[in-house]
């Protein structure tokens, strides 16, 4: 028997079902102020199904890091659901330059650039996109692998005047 108050996973069929199925993105991008990090800007809402009607509990996050540089790119889209009072992970994508640390493989080898994550579980991309620091091409390549369809209008994260 689970512990009452041990955090409740998602399973892998869960999560396969949620990416499944036809999701939207229905109103354009709205990038606001991360309320817990001042050097990140972030998206987010429910996403949809096919009759307009939100999906319970599953919403996109998208975040990207305010950088110094246009090469500075830090970006994390994802999909997650609510269970059990918690906000769990259904799939994300994480970008990085190639030439940063990204994430602890489980052999405790350090990976360097994008890599995705379904649930807990993270994966190196095979073959590595080659979109280097492109916010949009990274954010359509979130869609398809989501799973998720866009009707809205795209807009930057951060001004490319800026840069």
């Amino acid at each position: 028997m689970a512990r009452r108050d041990a955090p409740q996973q998602l399973t892998k069929e869960e999560i396969a079902e949620v990416l499944a199925m036809e999701k939207f993105m229905a109103s354009d991008l709205e990038w606001r102020d991360s309320p817990t990090n001042s050097n990140y800007v972030a998206a987010t809402d429910t996403l949809v199904d096919g009759t307009g009607a939100s999906i319970p509990g599953v919403f996109y996050e998208l975040q990207v890091r305010r950088g110094r540089y246009v090469e500075d790119c830090r970006f994390e889209y994802g999909i997650f659901k609510i269970k059990g009072g918690r906000r769990h992970r259904l799939y994300q994508i994480n970008i990085k330059p190639p030439s940063q640390r990204s994430h602890r493989g489980q052999d405790g080898a350090w990976w360097y650039g994008p890599h995705q994550h379904f649930g807990n579980r993270a994966e190196r991309f095979d073959p590595q996109p080659a979109f280097g620091c492109d916010h949009e091409a990274w954010f359509r390549e979130f869609l398809k692998r989501a799973n998720i369809s866009f009707g809205g209008k795209y807009q930057p994260p951060i001004s490319e005047q800026l840069f």
